[in-house]
């Protein structure tokens, strides 16, 4: 299994005194030719921290801070257990050590000599996406094998920067093809360019303590054309997210095309449909990989386990909702879990799952069902061989498992949800959201499922104001269980958009509010009433004509054939 790093961002993280860009630089093999290059073109007052994790011999004592001193004015230090980051510091990993960054404190342990392959980059990067988020930039050197690759993802992932060697200056080049092979590499130079693309980066996105608050975040004309471009052109409206994570990463993606105002920025993507989507992308943060937080799912299984052994008696269908599912990975691993159990149990139900996206570029890769070795990297060899077949460069999701999981398009922000679910997850979502846009989504996922039906977050995630309509399954893991099947208030119970204004440079002002003092369950009885009034007995189904949810009313022509049958004889 994989390291067991949170990739969320540690929002408590970027309250140091002194927040700063923290820049992770995995070298290996003819590393220190690049390294000296970088650092020859680095001013040593750049306000940024820099942390070298190198592949050491340890049976060798390191020059590299007596060889790095003659390239920069930067104080060079080896890293010691606890030892926190500063700006315009160079920090180095020690021989025989792995490394992970928390609070901005770096963290040593014994290299297990045991663990084969060792991917100490890897490792460093993920901690660096989880501390301090859209403030990690990622370099990746000259090296042999792969180690990296995996760690540039969770900081692509959050918003950070990721830069690598190009191949013909590269003195081994293993590492940086790895790299490059991911696809998410934001620019692939030389390492004296790299050096000048590091400091355009942080010009245009400032450090914590220099941001915007986040009520000023959005208030450009050029960042609300930028947006109602998207949501006219690709239907997809990011009101409700937080504008500042937003802006920043719109202000990134238009560092990286060599733009330097949003208002030229909008104008390319007005002709540029192919980078409007690549924006798309990068604004939906799809983070995602196989069994993501393996000690969550281990808590997870106990709970699929009573789920199976309930529907196995009741003889009914294990109903999941993946919500947020981006490329796939994290249903088919509730897929593969259940399986799993019913395997153990000797119990075989109706498993439905339903995994829904924003993304359609996402969800094409979900349905194909197709992952790389880099993706299915932590996955046991029992899970490959039996729901994988190894095709070419590639693991294709077995026939079996796939036909499990449905993928569809759903936006939680605009849509209505799936109805009677046993099990939903939502991860690593909310924390994107407004507060107010929070509350919706959970009154929303807290209407799908059903009484003692389980909800899973994220870790950095929880029920906030409805904490009262769920019982903690685990409270590190954010697991939770619907206790009851009481009402929710009027304001929480509608979670979808109402026809509003645009966010337009020009339109910005609310809908005007009323002055009568009505509360929220007065609020509820009119929509009831008016429901009783105005809607018929009604019934929900899906295009296969399978019942999804009864109104009230509608059980009274629910009758069998033989009743009707001894009413007309």
């Amino acid at each position: 299994m994989a390291e067991k790093l949170n990739t969320a961002p540690n929002m408590d993280a970027l309250q140091d005194p002194e927040p700063c860009h923290i820049v992770g630089i995995g070298a290996s093999a003819g590393g220190l030719e690049a390294l000296e290059k970088l650092f020859d073109n680095l001013d040593s007052n750049t306000g940024l921290a820099f942390i070298v994790v190198q592949h050491l011999s340890p049976d060798f004592k390191s020059h590299m801070d007596e060889l790095l001193a003659r390239r920069t004015n930067m104080p060079i230090q080896m890293v010691e257990n606890g030892m926190q980051t500063e700006p315009d510091n160079v920090y180095l990993i020690p021989p025989n050590k792995e490394m992970v960054i928390s609070g901005r404190k770096l963290l040593l342990t014994d290299r297990n000599a045991q663990k084969t392959p060792n991917h100490p980059i890897d490792q460093f990067l993920r901690s660096l996406a989880s501390d301090v988020g859209p403030y990690s930039i990622a370099v990746i050197l000259s090296g042999t094998g792969s180690d990296g690759s995996r760690g540039i993802r969770d900081i692509h992932d959050v918003g950070g920067l990721v830069l690598c060697q190009d191949e013909n200056s590269a003195s081994f080049d293993g590492m940086p093809i790895n790299a490059i092979a991911t696809g998410i590499v934001d620019k692939i130079l030389p390492p004296a360019q790299i050096a000048e693309a590091i400091m355009q980066h942080v010009r245009h996105i400032p450090a914590p303590d220099e941001d915007a608050p986040p009520e000023a975040a959005g208030d450009s004309d050029e960042l609300a054309s930028i947006l109602e471009l998207i949501r006219h052109r690709l239907n997809v409206d990011f009101k409700r997210y937080k504008l500042n994570t937003i802006e920043r990463r719109i202000t990134r993606r238009a560092t990286l095309s060599n733009i330097d105002s949003l208002n030229e920025y909008h104008q390319v993507l007005q002709n540029n449909n192919e980078e409007l989507n690549h924006l798309l992308s990068d604004l939906l943060i799809g983070v995602t990989r196989f069994f993501r937080d393996e000690e969550a799912f281990e808590c997870l299984q106990d709970e699929l386990s009573a789920l199976i052994k309930r529907k196995a008696e009741e003889k009914s269908p294990l109903r999941i909702w993946v919500a947020g599912c981006a490329t796939g990975e994290e249903a088919f691993s509730i897929a593969m879990l259940a399986d799993q159990e019913m395997q153990r149990l000797r119990l075989e139900v109706d498993l439905q799952i339903f995994a829904t996206d924003a993304s359609n570029d996402a969800l094409q890769k979900a349905g194909r069902g197709s992952y790389t070795q880099k993706e299915v990297y932590n996955l046991p060899d029992q899970y490959l061989g039996e729901y994988f077949n190894k095709e070419g460069d590639h693991y294709q999701i077995s026939k079996d498992l796939r036909n499990m999981v449905v993928f569809a398009p759903h936006n939680l922000l605009t849509d209505p949800p799936f109805t009677q679910m046993d099990l939903v997850t939502c991860r690593n979502l909310l924390i994107y959201l407004t507060p107010n846009a929070q509350k919706k989504v959970l009154s929303l996922l807290h209407f799908s499922l059903r009484r003692e039906g389980i909800l899973f977050l994220g870790p950095s995630e929880t029920p906030y104001d409805l904490i009262d309509e769920f019982e903690p399954v685990s409270k590190r893991w954010r697991i939770y269980r619907k206790h009851r099947d009481g009402q929710l208030p009027l304001t929480s119970r509608l979670p979808f958009q109402m026809p509003s204004q645009r966010l337009t440079a020009s339109t910005r002002t609310g809908l005007p509010h009323s002055n009568s003092p009505v509360s929220d369950r007065s609020r509820m009885g009119i929509y009831e009433n008016l429901l009783n009034l105005k809607m018929p007995p009604s019934i929900l189904v899906s295009n296969t004509y399978e019942t999804l949810h009864v109104f009230e009313g509608a059980e009274k022509f629910l009758q069998t054939t033989s009743k009707l049958t001894e009413h007309t004889t």
